[in-house]
């Protein structure tokens, strides 16, 4: 994958974390926040890999060219989904975990995380990848597509699963990021998580990067 962020671990590498940007951003575009979560400590042991998604035409930009992990017809819930860009992103994304897995580091090792876009890709394959990592994390994220429930692996229904939304987003709904999680725990998802941020809009603030550090420690613990 091109334009490929490596932060790398400043002790021996023992865990990664995949962490992917929204529409039209990119992986440098998420490297001050990652260097923000790395600050306040007890990370060193973990590698942060912050991709960058293909350049397509986007219908909700007029189908002018960005970056997306997948077409965007609307930005609401129930739009003609982009089913082929879906799997295309899910299976570069898997690349990168099977990379890592042939570096050393189990899937239970790895995290996979995202902000809006990138949040949706985080669920879409976390829940239905072949490798069951350790934690899923989704800032402002959503379901992105409708059948994607019914196909979550029973395997992987208890990931652990957090989604931040903050409750000002006007860009991907609140309603909409809750109504995804209640989609989840609707087919069994035990180990999941809703935390709305309060006053915040499309975007992250220290206090949500607080507890995705806090998370990822759990999850990632030294070794």
């Amino acid at each position: 994958m091109s334009n490929l962020i490596e932060i790398k671990p400043k002790s021996s590498h023992t865990a990664t974390v995949i962490f992917l940007h929204g529409l039209m951003d990119t992986g440098k575009g998420w490297e001050t926040p990652i260097q923000m979560i790395k600050s306040i400590g007890g990370l060193d042991h973990i590698k942060f890999i912050l991709p960058t998604a293909p350049s397509i035409p986007i219908s909700i930009n007029h189908g002018n060219v960005g970056t997306a992990w997948f077409n965007v017809m609307s930005l609401n819930p129930g739009s003609q989904e982009d089913s082929i860009g879906l799997e295309k992103s899910m299976k570069q994304i898997e690349q990168l975990i099977e990379e890592e897995i042939k570096n050393g580091i189990g899937a239970d090792r790895i995290i996979l995380g995202g902000f809006s876009q990138g949040g949706a890709m985080t669920l879409f394959t976390g829940y239905q990848s072949k490798y069951k990592v350790a934690a899923l994390i989704s800032l402002s994220g959503f379901s992105p597509s409708l059948s994607l429930p019914s196909k979550i692996k029973p395997e992987n229904k208890d990931i652990p699963c957090t989604m931040f939304h903050g409750t000002d987003d006007k860009v991907v709904n609140f309603k909409w990021g809750e109504l995804s999680f209640k989609s989840f725990s609707k087919v069994g998802v035990t180990n999941n998580q809703f935390i709305p941020i309060q006053n915040l809009g499309h975007s992250a603030n220290e206090f949500e990067l607080k507890q995705v550090h806090d998370l990822i420690e759990k999850y990632l613990p030294n070794k």
